[in-house]
């Protein structure tokens, strides 16, 4: 908490959260009171709890997605929606639907453009286990034709996304590539500063 203070942060988010601590296994009721907990003190010293999206959360258990359940299992007033764009589409819903569902409760959104040849085609990024570790299973690298783009060079529809985000609530949009492959990383950032730039960002 004193470096999170020290170095001015307003939220704190948790970045990923495996299958297994999700709704539906025998540890989602005890992650949801450790993320309570954890919350509660973040709160209680002016920090917001955010949680990062993944597509493997809009899985369905009992008619609902994995990533609604934690938001109302939890309470939106201890941890926010941090969406991350790219993983919606690439779950199959819509970036600007999803972000109009929580609206209101939006701080933070994802910025990130990809193509793909098939949506929820399987992981498209390498996975890592309870320890943190990247996965060896060979088929976590099995991607469906999916590459990460810089801004404005995929499929993603911006403008209309920023627009969404804004009705939403959102104080920051994060440019966010995962990887890049022939490109120097720097350049691409560069790119899609400049996209923004011309949609007046």
């Amino acid at each position: 908490m004193e470096y999170l203070k020290t170095i001015g942060a307003k939220y704190c988010a948790i970045p990923w959260l495996g299958k297994d601590k999700q709704k539906g296994n025998p540890d989602f009721e005890k992650t949801v009171e450790e993320i309570k907990t954890v919350a509660k003190f973040l709160k209680d010293n002016g920090i917001q709890m955010l949680y990062h999206n993944h597509d493997f959360e809009f899985k369905k258990f009992e008619g609902k997605y994995l990533l609604d359940w934690l938001y109302e299992t939890v309470g939106l007033d201890l941890i926010k929606p941090e969406i991350d764009t790219c993983w919606v589409r690439y779950a199959g819903e819509n970036p600007c639907a999803y972000l109009e569902k929580y609206s209101g409760n939006i701080d933070v959104v994802h910025l990130k453009d990809f193509v793909c040849e098939k949506f929820t085609g399987g992981p498209a990024y390498a996975l890592i286990d309870n320890t943190g570790k990247e996965c060896t299973d060979e088929k976590v690298k099995e991607y469906p034709g999916f590459k990460f783009r810089n801004i404005g060079n995929g499929i993603q529809n911006f403008e209309e996304i920023l627009a969404a985000s804004e009705k939403a609530g959102a104080e920051y949009v994060i440019v966010e590539q995962d990887q890049w492959y022939d490109d120097d990383s720097l350049e691409l950032a560069r790119k899609s500063r400049e996209y923004l730039k011309s949609l007046g960002i």
